[in-house]
């Protein structure tokens, strides 16, 4: 058996596994980014819709847009209770659509507003 077909077999099955081969580091398949700016008052509500979806391979990503309210504290408490929750610091959400999207990990990226 040929040896190159084998490595990409083995290839094959990490990226159907969705896992990284050097690391072991997870890989999700969709990347949810909840840009929010003050948005307490529905971010709870938000955070438990993506929570619950079936479909578990994903990484959401929640950044902050200067909020002064409570925001920051409710996704510092998920983050706790959920590893595929992560907060990128303060980006002035509006203006960098592109940095958004280069923090995803996933195949698929897609954006939820929470204003």
């Amino acid at each position: 058996m040929n040896m190159s077909r084998d490595k990409n077999e083995d290839k094959k099955m990490i990226q159907v596994n969705n896992v990284r081969e050097e690391s072991g580091e997870h890989v999700p398949k969709v990347s949810v980014i909840i840009p929010f700016h003050n948005a307490q008052s529905h971010l709870e509500e938000m955070m438990d819709s993506v929570e619950a979806q079936t479909f578990r391979e994903i990484e959401i990503l929640c950044v902050s847009d200067g909020s002064e309210d409570d925001s920051i504290k409710i996704i510092r408490e998920r983050m706790e209770k959920d590893p595929r929750i992560h907060r990128a610091g303060k980006a002035q959400c509006r203006s960098c659509k592109k940095q958004r999207f280069g923090m995803c990990s996933g195949e698929i990226c897609c954006v939820l507003g929470c204003r």
